[in-house]
């Protein structure tokens, strides 16, 4: 373009001579090569009392783009604070959800009990709606975030406008071995919140369910 003309150096050397100067110079690394030894040894390599009278300054694509990758970081730890916040909230929806549940079937929990109903079973009926709510939304949140993981094109460029963030697309690694962790945690997560009423109910006796009828 206008600016920059790409080619053999020595090509160009012997074409412009003598106008020809190196003002920097690009290494690609090869996969798994660590950007910050290759960085250091470039480094030392410049240092060297051959290159003396050259001023060189070594720096990855991170150490360049450092302002904008720390940016990039910021919104990611809102991102998942939010999130935390939301799982919060929806821990706190299914334990009230249960709480209340427990609070209207006491009569129910009474006559079970009554007619031979073991508290342990009981109980198991609540963590059996938990369950029935947790499992099934974390499968099909895990299914959900690796569809808009596979398909960023509709929305990247509404939450990444291009002029801010000169993406094409959105970068995207997908991990199994993370999507079935976080999908353990939810579903832990929603039999422990509705584990406490479940405990609620175990710790009833007859007379107690049955005191206001």
């Amino acid at each position: 373009d206008s600016k920059a003309l790409i080619g053999d150096f020595a090509a160009m050397s012997a074409f412009f001579r003598p106008a020809v100067r190196c003002e920097s110079v690009r290494i690609a690394a090869a996969p798994g090569v660590s950007l910050e030894a290759l960085r250091d040894r470039v480094a030392a390599a410049a240092a060297a009392p051959a290159n003396a009278a050259a001023r060189f300054e070594a720096m990855t694509w991170k150490d360049r783009h450092r302002l904008f990758l720390a940016a990039l970081t910021l919104e990611h730890h809102l991102s998942v604070f939010i999130l935390a916040l939301l799982g919060g909230v929806i821990l706190a929806g299914l334990y009230s959800l249960l709480s209340l549940l427990v609070f209207e079937k006491t009569r129910d929990i009474g006559i079970l009990r009554a007619v031979g109903l073991t508290r342990a079973r009981t109980a198991g009926v609540f963590l059996l709606a938990g369950a029935w709510v947790g499992i099934p939304g974390a499968a099909a949140g895990g299914w959900g975030g690796v569809l808009l993981s596979v398909h960023t094109g509709w929305w990247s460029s509404i939450i990444f406008p291009r002029t801010i963030y000169y993406l094409d697309q959105i970068p995207t690694v997908i991990e199994p071995a993370a999507i079935a962790l976080f999908a353990v945690l939810a579903a832990g997560a929603s039999l422990l919140a509705s584990a406490i009423p479940a405990l609620r109910v175990l710790r009833m006796t007859t007379a107690e369910t049955l005191v206001y009828e």
